[in-house]
């Protein structure tokens, strides 16, 4: 007797892809001694669990990063190159603010319009920056906020011995 099990060729390539995906899928990987594909990284301080999901391309954040401290989402960061887009959100989960950082070198600022909101949803207001420094407040009907100055203080030499 002859028992044969027909195959079918697309039950067999849909295998051969998911074990291609799998493979590809390992979590936390260095290449040439640089952080790429899918990372996890968890650690505790002071009790606090934290918590960051993202990915790494030639050891440099790139794509989108969600960041959650004892399992609640507080952060979500979209990388563009050298810029980023952040949400930050109140314990209930709803938006607290929305904008972008720009970097500059090793440093990230705050760059562009930044949209703050209350824990219903509601904007409350707009905080411009450029490169970090705050160049306009406005309330949210749109109404440009005074800006305080920042005060400099000049501290007394000290007498000589």
């Amino acid at each position: 007797m002859n028992y044969l099990i027909p195959i079918n060729r697309s039950a067999v390539f849909i295998l051969i892809l998911m074990a291609l995906i799998c493979t590809s899928c390992v979590t936390n990987r260095m290449e040439n001694n640089e952080r790429v594909g899918h990372w996890i990284e968890k650690r505790t301080e002071d009790g606090v669990r934290y918590e960051s999901h993202g990915h790494y391309h030639k050891g440099e954040e790139n794509r989108k990063w969600r960041y959650y401290e004892n399992g609640r989402l507080v952060k979500k960061e979209r990388y563009h190159g050298s810029r980023s887009t952040l949400t930050y959100y109140h314990p209930n989960g709803r938006k607290s603010k929305k904008g972008e950082t720009k970097q500059n070198g090793l440093h990230w600022s705050y760059d562009g319009a930044w949209n703050n909101y209350d824990t219903s949803g509601k904007r409350t207001g707009i905080m411009t920056y450029k490169e970090g420094e705050l160049i306009r407040e406005q309330d949210a009907a749109g109404q440009d906020i005074p800006l305080t100055p920042l005060i400099e203080m000049t501290l007394p030499e000290l007498p000589s011995k």
